[in-house]
């Protein structure tokens, strides 16, 4: 499987990290007391190397999904090891009975055992996880290197279903400190649980639904085992005890869900053969700050920035916007300019931005999925634009010098940069924390510079504070326009 080259810094800042970090520093305050208090850090290091891997609910290694929203009533069933043509055929015709669409982490060579069963599952509307290729239960004792493959290997099993998997689930659901930069190069996240029956691969399902039914709880993501119970057990034991949980979920007005929708975010996506040999990291990152802006102030503030904007639009002008996300910045610009070429890295964004345009008919946007690097040479524009803000670019400087060359004389760039401030830092580390990326923003002195350096006079630079949902930060308005040859 070939991976795309990110672009942006890979930097996955854990809490097990963050506390080893604290630990030395500890260590030398503690001596200054008494010497003796200097083991308790390593007593507490010790502990959570131990039972970290183990206790996924803590995220110690990495971020993982375990649950969804508490005051929904609603949980998700999702089912580990198969496919097994034993027990996982007259499970989907129950699932099919009570109307649930669930999620299978699957295990990679079981797919290339049972294809007509995977299709099954698929053309069912389940999901499809991955859940490694041999369910190696010793796999994060593993190197990195056999990590990545096992992962990657199920993954090319299923792209010959024309699937991408997003989530991953370690076998065991036992988690170490490489996974995190693993699953951020594979464009992948990690999916746990929140409730279990510790059934052992379905090797005691004695009390099953006791179990599930007495600790169950609304947002809850339940893994059970769709292999065929080993030893004296019976699949009709372990289905009986399957339909009694589902019945008693109605019982409990608790709804069964998709998985996607109870952690609202995707777990799988059909894609061509072409399409599905490739890794896309930006995917998995890009979706954490490409929602569509709606709420009242957000709209307010999105209407000023175009406001500014349309200052700079002719009616003849071609334009370019970089990080076009889902349009909301698209749409309203291209009724000013003779067209819009609308750059986007997320290949979803880019369709339901095709769905948009062609819903409303418009004919003088063109999304393309891709970046900068994408663009036919020689190519270009009156204005080029974002208002992505840029948190995640790597070069600024090389940024600059690439767009001038798709400017023509005298157009215009108009960009929205995150400044830099002490405030910052505390962004930059809980963004490593949950995305892995580290935040990038720069003083006001230097984008001036790099501005001047790449052939551009700056007309305007203006500070402006981010009040988004999700964001709330000082920006950077810029306005420069391209020197003349």
């Amino acid at each position: 499987m070939s991976v795309k080259k990110l672009p942006y810094p890979l930097y996955p800042l854990s809490k097990y990290r963050l506390i080893l970090a604290c630990v030395v520093p500890v260590a030398l305050v503690l001596a200054f007391i008494d010497y003796r208090l200097t083991v308790l850090p390593l007593i507490i290091i010790a502990g959570m190397s131990l039972l970290g891997p183990f206790i996924q609910r803590l995220s110690l290694f990495l971020p993982i999904v375990t649950n969804g929203d508490r005051e929904k009533r609603a949980i998700s069933l999702t089912f580990d090891d198969g496919p097994d043509p034993e027990s996982t055929e007259v499970l989907l015709d129950l699932l099919l009975k009570y109307d649930v669409k669930a999620t299978f982490f699957v295990i990679g060579r079981q797919v290339e055992k049972y294809p007509d069963l995977m299709e099954k599952i698929i053309a069912n509307g389940h999901e499809i996880g991955n859940h490694s290729q041999t369910h190696d239960i010793f796999l994060t004792l593993r190197r990195s290197d056999t990590l990545r493959k096992e992962i990657e290997v199920c993954q090319k099993s299923l792209s010959r279903l024309g699937i991408r998997s997003y989530a991953f689930r370690p076998p065991v659901g036992i988690t170490n400190p490489k996974l995190f930069k693993v699953l951020l190069s594979l464009g992948m996240y990690c999916a746990g649980f929140s409730c279990r029956p510790v059934d052992f691969g379905n090797r005691r399902i004695f009390n099953l639904k006791e179990k599930v039914l007495k600790s169950i709880k609304p947002g809850d993501i339940l893994m059970l085992h769709d292999r065929k119970p080993p030893g004296k057990a019976t699949v009709k034991q372990w289905l009986f005890d399957v339909e009694e949980i589902l019945a008693g979920m109605a019982t409990k007005n608790i709804g069964i869900i998709p998985l996607s929708t109870l952690i609202k975010r995707p777990v799988m996506e059909f894609v061509s053969p072409i399409e599905s040999d490739t890794a896309n990291p930006l995917e998995n990152i890009y979706r954490f700050f490409t929602s569509e802006l709606d709420s009242k102030e957000e709209t307010a503030q999105r209407n000023s920035h175009i406001a500014e904007l349309l200052k700079f639009c002719e009616e003849q002008h071609s334009a370019l916007e970089l990080f076009a996300g889902s349009g909301c910045y698209t749409v309203p610009i291209s009724t000013h300019v003779k067209n819009v070429i609308a750059l986007e890295p997320s290949r979803r964004l880019v369709e339901k931005f095709n769905q948009k345009i062609k819903a409303d008919n418009i004919s003088n946007i063109k999304p393309i999925q891709g970046m900068v690097s994408d663009l036919i040479p020689n190519t270009e524009f009156d204005l080029i634009y974002s208002f992505a803000c840029f948190r995640y670019v790597n070069d600024l400087k090389s940024l600059f010098h690439t767009l001038r060359k798709h400017l023509k004389n005298d157009g215009v760039l108009f960009l929205t940069l995150p400044e830099y401030s002490v405030s910052q830092l505390s962004r930059q580390l809980g963004n490593s924390l949950r995305n892995g990326v580290w935040y990038r923003s720069w003083r006001a002195g230097t984008i001036r510079k790099f501005l001047s350096d790449s052939g551009y006079s700056v007309l305007s630079l203006t500070r402006y504070h981010e009040n988004s949902r999700d964001n709330k930060s000082n920006l950077l308005q810029i306005v420069a326009r391209k020197k003349t040859c």
